[in-house]
């Protein structure tokens, strides 16, 4: 009994279903917090405190949904990104305005992104870094703000999470499908946030050139990838469009302008005077960027409520920066084939965020969007820190002990020596005897 019980055993089964259960627990853990959240939002009315978007999304969308409906005779239509507009119209046309409800999806969209984040990890590095990143954006709480409010960010994040993940799946083997699924979740990132759409296009065409499975399967895949891009912009009347103002110049005017206005009409805005909009001046304000972005709100410059209850997460996030360079250092020097189409895409969103920020509050908000890898990276370096350990403490025994070892080493190979010695000269006494 007990060798038939051995042979039916299936340990790969068993895995699977461990790992099904994990990112059961780990979805419900995301959700729970996330409803606490927003429930704790809703009951208090502190929409306008937390996130003064929702407000506007939710009348525009209503707008929008009564023009649908035929209740108004004067159509709604937002003048850029109306992406998350639309999303709000059509939930409200199917469930009435109920803004909550909205809400409640995003908290279910969010709990998703714990469980693609894990399948990431897990085929980027292995299932303990992904089970530590899966847990890190379940229950981060920056993370779990943004996707409890009436915001798109939470979307936005599950379609950039998405595509990758297809990207990943398109590196190891080619599959129509998982090519569809990527563009599926890549085209409405465009009317969500256009800058995050080209940067994940861009990520996705280029990771495929040098990919371990051969320079001309990546050219190729890179070549498939870019004439059904072009080919979905153009049906969707967007490609004349982009391309006019695809420059150097007219992107980082945009920048500037953008910048200008959030630096100067915001309460927690920095760096008012800076002129990005030339290549010189955006090298020279890059550094003071990436730092603000990666590193604010700082304690010495905390003004107001919002800002002081972000102090518990930023102790913990500078803590992990450590783990978080050592993570991309073992990205970049073992894993850069798997990994490179991540580090494409963290790094080409953080220079624009750089650049483009210009208010803590914002840069804390959309900082987010990268968070989410860079856990896989601060998980990985963790990771590694743990195994090296053992061997950091065996070279740092103490001095006393290795130096009796080495003594008495020293002894005992000496008493060999004068064994050997005196049996060599028995044996020439011997010799000469005979003789």
């Amino acid at each position: 009994m007990e060798k038939t019980a051995s042979v039916t055993r299936d340990p790969a089964g068993e895995e699977r279903g461990r790992e099904r259960r994990f990112l059961q627990r780990v979805f419900f853990l995301g959700l729970g917090l996330r409803v606490a959240v927003a429930s704790f939002i809703a009951l208090l009315n502190l929409e306008s405190f937390f996130g003064g978007d929702a407000g506007t999304y939710d009348w525009v969308g209503w707008a929008i949904a009564r023009s649908w409906l035929g209740e108004t005779a004067f159509p709604v239509r937002p003048a850029s990104q109306p992406g998350y507009f639309y999303v709000v119209a059509a939930l409200y046309v199917v469930f009435g305005r109920a803004p909550f409800l909205v809400v409640l999806t995003n908290c279910v969209i969010g709990a998703l992104h714990a469980v693609l984040i894990y399948k990431i990890a897990a085929l980027t590095f292995d299932r303990r870094v992904a089970r530590g990143a899966a847990l890190l954006t379940a229950g981060f709480p920056s993370l779990v703000l943004w996707s409890a409010q009436l915001l798109k960010d939470a979307l936005v994040i599950f379609c950039t999470l998405l595509s990758l993940y297809a990207v990943l799946v398109l590196h190891r083997r080619f599959s129509l499908a998982w090519l569809t699924l990527f563009f599926l979740a890549l085209l409405p990132l465009h009317p969500l946030r256009n800058y995050v759409f080209y940067i994940v296009a861009f990520s996705a065409l280029f990771s495929f050139v040098g990919h371990k499975r051969g320079l001309v399967i990546g050219l190729f895949a890179q070549m498939v990838l870019a004439f059904v891009f072009l080919l979905a912009l153009n049906r969707l009347g967007l490609l004349e469009r982009e391309l006019q103002g695809l420059s150097i110049e007219g992107v980082l005017e945009q920048l500037h302008l953008s910048r200008t206005k959030l630096a100067r009409f915001a309460q927690s805005g920095y760096a008012p005077e800076a002129d990005v909009s030339t290549l010189g001046g955006a090298l020279r304000f890059l550094p003071i960027g990436l730092v603000y972005l990666l590193l604010a709100p700082f304690p010495w410059s905390i003004a107001n409520v919002r800002q002081a209850i972000t102090l518990p997460e930023m102790v913990l996030w500078w803590g992990m920066f450590p783990w978080l360079l050592r993570g991309l250092a073992i990205a970049v020097r073992r894993k850069l084939a798997d990994t490179f189409a991540i580090l494409l895409f963290v790094g080409g969103l953080t220079l624009v965020y750089a650049l483009f920020q210009g208010n803590v509050g914002t840069a804390y908000r959309q900082r987010a969007q990268i968070l989410v890898f860079l856990f896989i990276f601060i998980v990985a370096g963790w990771q590694q820190r743990k195994r090296a350990a053992p061997t950091e403490s065996k070279r740092e025994r103490p001095f006393a002990p290795s130096l009796a070892s080495s003594i008495s080493g020293g002894l005992r190979t000496a008493r060999e020596n004068m064994g050997d010695s005196e049996q060599g000269g028995n044996g020439s006494r011997t010799r000469s005897t005979s003789t």
